[in-house]
């Protein structure tokens, strides 16, 4: 007979009477080896199971069942099986393939072994009450040896564990688990060896605790438990121990339990090295997908939002403007009908903030004093910071002109009012300061931590002194969706969309803050000098008359399409309404002839206002197009090529507001 084939045999003769059990599985979980002598008691013949699924078998036991599945999907497992004379110990770990996916698993079973130690066994019945042998501090561990911390209030158990492990380990010792999670903290062990019962904190509070550390997550825990208290150590391995062994026990178990993890850990610590770098930047992609999907998330609802709302303001504010032109109204419908339009105006300036920060609003700069809108502004923000915050202003005398768009300039300022507020509680004081300077000062320019170009600026600071926000939260502070506020008390979008709105105008945003001393926002814009002219409000002139052109309104809302018609008939203008692009289309077919302007919704049902003004093109090639939208997502109006004088206005509009583009359309002073 071949040598090595009778050696082969030989070796299966001796695994096969060997009193354990070894099982080889795949990964189907399809036995490919089981061997030993107590293997019938745990699966029936061997010739009857090879090559079988372990769920085949009429007779298993269902705990190893489970502890293979929990093996087959990658987690190292232990338990517990009772024979006709005594109890086996199972461990169950996955088998690895080169690329380190599972390709398997091994179970391994010992008979549970009486305390069998060649000096004395240690009696696994009563606690003494004698203390711990002397513990060894850090510094004396030896750094090439695996560090195993032993919690243990009974001394004598104690020592006989660190005597067991003294050879081959670092071993230190604490007397209970409150110790022992102190001394974890400090050492960061490879292993834990810890009682399930102890005074203060027992093995089960221990182990959760030993989880929820950070930097001890990794660390190995095995649980010493009385064959009484075995409820105890399966509920520790529930809470994250590795393993648990019954007391007594020998030498020999408890140098292969203790061996065998930290094998595992060292392991997976070398798994956890080579990983680390892609794991950081698969969860820094992560984490930069979601934010982009958040933001794209709220811009589509800003967009469905504003719609809607602004067809309702548009009517809400146009009627209004009506009923304060009128002279002949009474003096209190007049002030009724100014509160009606200042409400639509706030409600105008919510939906431009949704579409600020989803990026699809469509900003209107013009020269702006912040000087003017803070002073009327004024009352809103005593209103905001309440009767506990004192707030003053202290506004520059020199001209602070910027080009902005006063809607969200009102916007930044309400933000940060709110802001600051929210970071006094219990009180304090908030200054609004305004200040024009000159880039070219070190003293001014170092107030924005960056080079700013040369030329004249306009400085906005809220500074309150409040909570104050810490060094770490600074970092994050313009950041979407972060908050320094309690769950529930902030969404984490108010400095956001200052941050975006103020980048949008071409300026800077920062802040200073100090923990318990309050925060200071800064704005710099670029200022405009010698723009006072500019600024000035055009002298109302006789309104100018319409002279009878024809204007084609199309809009699929009811309200919306009769505010335009009155507005444009009571300016001179003729006008034809049609009630969606296919109806607008219809009527050109039915007869209808050139008009000299179309005003089109852009977001309509079957036929949208790009399209409508496509399909127009062909018909009507000289005649000028003004879109009408409550979001002006600018995607539509890149499918308009036709070339013609195309123009936007952006609900919601008074009637002014409607005749200036009007008159710019038609390219007619007069109208």
């Amino acid at each position: 007979m071949d040598v090595d084939l009778r050696t082969d045999i030989m070796a299966g003769d001796l695994l096969a009477r060997t009193p354990m059990v070894l099982i080889v599985l795949d990964g189907d979980g399809r036995i490919v080896l089981a061997t030993g002598s107590h293997l019938a008691e745990v699966l029936g013949p061997t010739g009857l199971i090879v090559g079988r699924l372990l769920s085949d078998l009429s007779d298993i036991a269902t705990i190893l069942l489970d502890l293979v599945a929990r093996a087959l999907d990658g987690a190292a497992t232990v338990g517990r099986l009772g024979l006709a004379n005594g109890f086996l110990q199972l461990r169950v770990t996955p088998s690895l393939d080169d690329s380190g996916a599972v390709a398997g698993a091994v179970v391994l079973g010992m008979p549970e072994l009486p305390c069998v130690s060649s000096d004395e066994a240690f009696p696994g019945g009563s606690k003494s009450t004698a203390s711990a042998q002397p513990s060894r501090d850090k510094g004396d561990v030896d750094d090439r040896l695996a560090l195993v911390l032993v919690v243990e209030d009974n001394g004598d158990m104690a020592h006989f564990v660190t005597e067991c492990l003294a050879d081959g380990h670092s071993v230190v010792v604490a007397t209970d688990g409150e110790e022992g999670l102190a001394r974890a903290r400090a050492m960061r062990p490879d292993v834990v060896l810890m009682d399930v019962m102890m005074p203060r904190m027992g093995g089960d509070m221990l182990v959760a605790a030993l989880r929820a550390e950070p930097g001890l997550e990794g660390a190995r825990v095995l649980v010493f438990v009385e064959k009484t208290d075995e409820a105890f150590g399966a509920n520790t391995l529930v809470e994250g121990a590795h393993d648990f062994i019954t007391k007594p026990f020998s030498m020999a178990e408890l140098r292969a339990r203790v061996a065998h993890q930290v094998f595992v850990k060292r392991r997976e610590d070398a798994r956890m090295s080579a990983a680390s770098a892609l794991e950081r930047v698969t969860d820094r992609m992560y984490r930069q997908l979601q934010q982009a999907q958040k933001m794209e998330a709220i811009g589509r609802l800003a967009a469905g939002v504003a719609h809607d709302f602004n067809n309702l303001l548009t009517v809400i504010g146009g009627y209004a403007t009506l009923l304060v032109d009128t002279p002949a109204e009474p003096t209190l419908v007049r002030e009724l009908a100014q509160e009606i339009k200042d409400a639509s105006d706030r409600a105008a300036a919510l939906t431009r903030q949704l579409l600020t920060f989803g990026r699809k609003q469509v900003v209107h700069p013009v020269v702006t004093d912040p000087n003017d809108t803070i002073l009327g502004l004024e009352n809103m923000f005593h209103h905001l910071a309440g009767d506990a915050i004192a707030l003053s202003f202290e506004l520059s005398d020199e001209p602070c002109l910027v080009h902005m768009d006063p809607t969200q300039l009102d916007q930044v300022l309400i933000n940060l009012v709110i802001n600051a507020r929210d970071a006094m509680p219990r009180g304090g004081r908030l200054v609004v300061r305004t200040t024009a300077f000159e880039c070219g000062s070190d003293a001014d320019c170092i107030l924005f931590d960056e080079d700013l170009p040369a030329g004249g600026y306009v400085s906005v600071e809220v500074a309150d002194t409040g909570d104050g926000v810490s060094p770490e939260a600074l970092e994050h502070i313009f950041e979407p969706f972060y908050s320094t506020k309690d769950f529930g008390k902030g969404t984490g979008l108010g400095l956001a969309i200052v941050h975006g709105i103020v980048e949008q105008s071409g300026g800077r945003v920062t802040c200073e803050s100090e923990v318990g001393r309050g925060s200071v926002f800064r704005l710099c814009l670029p200022r405009l000098v010698g723009a006072a002219e500019a600024r000035q409000a055009s002298t109302p002139t006789a309104r100018p008359t319409g002279g009878g052109r024809r204007i084609l309104v199309v809009d699929d809302d009811t309200s919306v399409r009769e505010f335009v018609a009155r507005s444009l008939v009571d300016l001179g203008y003729a006008v034809v309404l049609a009630t969606s692009g296919v109806d607008a289309l219809r009527q050109v077919a039915d007869g209808l002839a050139p008009v000299d302007l179309v005003i089109t919704d852009v977001t309509m049902p079957e036929l949208d206002g790009p399209g409508l003004a496509a399909r127009l093109a062909s018909l009507w090639p000289a005649v000028p197009v003004i879109f009408v939208s409550g979001s002006m997502d600018d995607g539509p109006m890149r499918e308009v090529s036709h070339g013609r004088v195309a123009r936007l206005l952006e609900k919601p509009f008074t009637a002014a507001e409607l005749e200036r583009v009007v008159r710019r359309a038609l390219g007619s002073a007069g109208g």
